[in-house]
């Protein structure tokens, strides 16, 4: 054999052995599927609990989803992610399967973005639960609003994900992950519709004490709030645009709209009030009644409610257990700004409830209209003095930490 002939034999073993590795990572992805895309291989034990991806996570979700004929889905950040799940018997009794698409540290735009995909893609829900973040509303003072920019292809009908998601060394990874998962129970993971239980918190409760949680994230909290601005947008900033046009697609399209005011836990809007956001706090909610009101008189077909959770009483005012406790567990909250399936079940049996059974006053949601939005600063004062008698070291602590982020201030 010729020098010619051995190197020509030794390329075509050369690209034979690539192309032979290439094929086996592409099965073993497949098989093992770490993002359930292709669901071939479903075994318990061995790649059924999968984990939270950290890339691609729109794109997943929503591939997701369409798999799923989902003809329900729930918009919003880490907050519903975690706390909203989409297999409660709530949505069951409504006759409705339900999936999660919330992704945490997004905001409005990208539910709205998401919304239009599933439109586009002839899989308008029937419901959509949306949950509105007050902090992605604030702008810096001088800056001027961000409306949203023109519609472009959205990266779910592109290919570069789906090539990244079969052929690369993270999707190699993920997958072992996914293997290794199996035996942990505490593993961060996403469920088959979307719901992120946030495991990895009971483990660390169970180390730490829930105080540690709560703490830590206090302390996150009173560094960012201390530098946010301290107006909203206007009307037509970008965030508020994009509520205006979530409420217009879901006239259009025939949808029922559920939006939600989140139930921060009273130690969070205990921090919000010491910086002094709890007048844009008021004024945010007025805003969005407002909106709601002149989306109703553009399209008479328009069904939406809009659910107040926040306040200081009930669940709320859960008591942070003290330091060094390791044993009390919380039943409402991880810790202040994520609540638990446990609370978000209570929200869902009440907001999915008939519209007959909205009004039922048990002290916790309010169904936000220009009537009850009158009485809310009544309402949060009453419950505040409540929840400072049964706990006056949250309001200590919320005062504590916030004075001591204060030098961050721009």
């Amino acid at each position: 054999m010729s020098s010619e002939e051995r190197f020509a034999a030794y390329l075509r073993a050369t690209a034979a052995t690539i192309v032979a590795g290439a094929l086996l990572i592409v099965a073993f992805v497949v098989v093992v599927d770490p993002y359930r895309l292709y669901r071939i291989v479903d075994v318990a034990g061995v790649n059924r609990e999968k984990p939270r991806p950290n890339r691609f996570q729109d794109e997943i979700k929503l591939a997701n989803a369409l798999a799923a004929d989902a003809n329900a889905v729930i918009l919003g950040n880490s907050r519903a992610e975690s706390g909203l799940d989409p297999d409660a018997p709530a949505w069951r009794e409504r006759g409705l399967r339900a999936y999660n698409l919330a992704i945490a540290g997004t905001g409005i735009t990208t539910a709205k973005r998401q919304l239009d995909y599933l439109i586009a893609h002839n899989h308008a829900p029937k419901m959509v639960l949306l949950g509105v973040e007050f902090l992605d509303f604030l702008v810096d003072p001088g800056s001027a609003d961000n409306p949203p920019g023109p519609d472009v292809i959205h990266p779910s009908d592109a290919w570069r994900w789906r090539l990244e998601t079969l052929l690369s060394l993270n999707s190699v990874g993920d997958a072992l992950t996914t293997l290794y998962m199996q035996r942990y129970p505490d593993a961060e993971t996403l469920t088959a519709r979307g719901f992120n239980p946030l495991a990895q918190y009971d483990s660390m409760a169970r180390r730490e004490g829930y105080y540690a949680l709560f703490r830590q994230r206090a302390q996150e909290n009173a560094r960012a709030y201390g530098q946010k601005p301290m107006r909203l947008g206007s009307d037509r900033s970008g965030d508020f645009d994009a509520f205006r046009a979530v409420l217009d697609a879901a006239a259009r399209h025939r949808i029922e709209l559920v939006v939600v005011i989140y139930p921060y836990h009273a130690q969070l809007l205990a921090m919000l009030d010491q910086v002094g956001l709890s007048r844009a706090f008021a004024e945010w909610k007025a805003r969005l009644v407002g909106i709601v009101d002149a989306a109703r008189a553009r399209d008479p077909r328009l069904q939406v409610v809009l659910w107040d959770y926040s306040g200081y009483g009930g669940p709320r005012c859960e008591p942070i257990p003290r330091p060094g406790d390791r044993t009390t567990v919380t039943r409402w909250y991880w810790e202040a700004g994520h609540f638990k399936s446990a609370l978000g079940d209570r929200m869902l049996e009440r907001m999915l409830a008939p519209t007959s059974d909205h009004q039922t006053a048990d002290g916790f949601g309010v169904v936000l209209t220009p009537d009850t939005l009158r009485y809310d600063a009544a309402r949060l004062a009453a419950e505040r003095a409540g929840c400072e008698v049964l706990d006056p070291a949250l309001f200590a602590e919320a005062a504590e930490l916030t004075d001591a982020a204060r030098p961050a201030r721009r």
